[in-house]
């Protein structure tokens, strides 16, 4: 019998396979869509800081302000009018007043290494985004592939109590036709009815364990849907052993952050030099406002000279955390490889057990139909017809439990071996 069998009430369903359920698991995953939004983010995020560290800045800047000075005159912003017994502000601050509309120009030079350092911090998470999206999906897959497996093996099973009932229900007429001749006692019938009606429950328990699992399939993959449909047989098989793993691209993605992080930090040691120039109005007095139109030029630089050796300290905290990095790392490169010896060797194991169990389903077919002869004769009594056909049910469900269990090994050892 094969592994993936199902209802008879889904035979006309509509059949989807294990790749439809994990790309919609993928298509409808909100941390994969989160991840790619975070990506798009750290992108134009590196664009801005290329416009704050690379490009000049033009911006428009208007002031104006009054001062008055308060004197036997009267009210002025004159100081030589006001007299030296008025009121108000001192004018050497204040002058008065302040009239100012200035177009303002900056740019910030030398700033290579200022640009870059920032750039690459913020374009390191675009790996992470990245890195995060292909891990996802790699989960994905293998929680997918587990809950798929769980619903073939619930199918096979209620294929395989569908099929011992028809054979009960072959059965039962023929009972019922051999007490009618007189040939069996009425009591043989009635527990082959007994027998039916268990099995029939165990079907209806069957049933609803399968479309449980198929909800539970449909909940994790994001499908809104719950009619039950047709799995197709899943196609998983042993993949080569990798030479590299791509679960190391994790930390080699954490390692870039945390050195991103440190030359970030450095640039703050960089010399720091803006040329700027502006052009407008810009006076104290309003009576000769019209001859205060000007423009002027400069340049401001700063360069760190001593912060308590704050980047000495910082280097060593990335050389400690870039450690730990490679620690994990080792720890999770030799982790894998005792987990996948272990799962080829429960797969060899397994492979032995479920061909002793195929051997011994072929023999029990023989045996049941030799039974059936012999139980249409008179040779054989419904009781042990039943008892044979409880062992030879017990049989395939351990057949196909084993065969599940082969696949749940394959598809552990696909996540590990990657």
């Amino acid at each position: 019998m094969s592994l993936c069998s199902f209802t008879s009430v889904s035979v006309q369903a509509q059949q989807r396979s294990l790749k439809e359920y994990v790309q919609a698991a993928i298509t409808n995953n909100p941390v994969i869509k989160d991840n790619r939004n975070l990506s798009e983010i750290a992108r134009l995020e590196a664009e801005r800081l290329k416009g704050v560290y690379l490009k000049p800045q033009l911006f428009l800047s208007a002031a104006y302000s009054l001062a008055p000075l308060i004197s036997s005159n009267g009210i002025t912003t004159n100081p030589d009018a006001a007299g030296m017994a008025a009121i108000g502000y001192d004018p050497a601050i204040t002058n008065g007043g302040l009239y100012s509309v200035l177009l303002n120009a900056a740019l910030p030079v030398f700033n290579d290494i200022r640009y870059q350092a920032f750039a690459e911090q913020t374009l390191v998470q675009t790996q992470v985004s990245a890195n995060t999206i292909e891990f996802i999906k790699h989960d994905l897959e293998k929680l997918v592939a587990d809950q798929y497996i769980l619903c073939v093996q619930d199918a096979s099973q209620v294929r395989a109590a569908e099929d011992a009932m028809q054979m009960l229900g072959e059965q039962k007429n023929v009972v019922v036709q051999m007490v009618q001749n007189g040939l069996l006692k009425q009591s043989e019938a009635l527990l082959m009815d007994i027998e039916l009606k268990n099995q029939h429950a165990a079907l209806v328990t069957l049933r609803a364990t399968y479309k449980r699992n198929l909800l539970d399939l449909n909940v994790l993959c994001g499908i809104q849907d719950t009619s039950t449909v047709q799995l197709a047989e899943p196609e998983i098989i042993l993949t080569r052993a990798v030479t590299l793993s791509k679960f190391v691209q994790k930390f080699v993605t954490d390692s870039m952050s945390i050195v991103a992080a440190q030359k970030a930090f450095d640039s703050r040691y960089e010399p720091q030099v803006n040329v700027f120039a502006n052009t407008g109005l810009n006076a104290t007095q309003l009576p000769d406002l019209q001859r205060r139109f000007g423009l002027s030029v400069g340049v401001n630089a700063s360069l760190t000279l001593f912060d308590g050796g704050q980047q000495a300290l910082t280097q060593q905290k990335t050389n400690f955390a870039l450690n730990s990095v490679a620690q994990y790392r080792e720890l999770l490169l030799n982790q894998n490889e005792v987990r996948k010896t272990k799962i080829l060797q429960e797969l060899a194991a397994l492979q032995e057990r479920i061909q002793t169990l195929t051997a011994q389903s072929t023999d029990y077919k023989q045996l049941l139909g030799m039974y059936k002869k012999e139980l249409l004769s008179g040779q054989l009594s419904v009781v042990n017809y039943i008892t044979t056909l409880r062992l030879a049910m017990t049989l395939t469900r351990d057949r196909v439990l084993a065969e599940t269990n082969k696949l749940f090994l394959i598809n552990a050892y696909n996540y590990w071996n990657w």
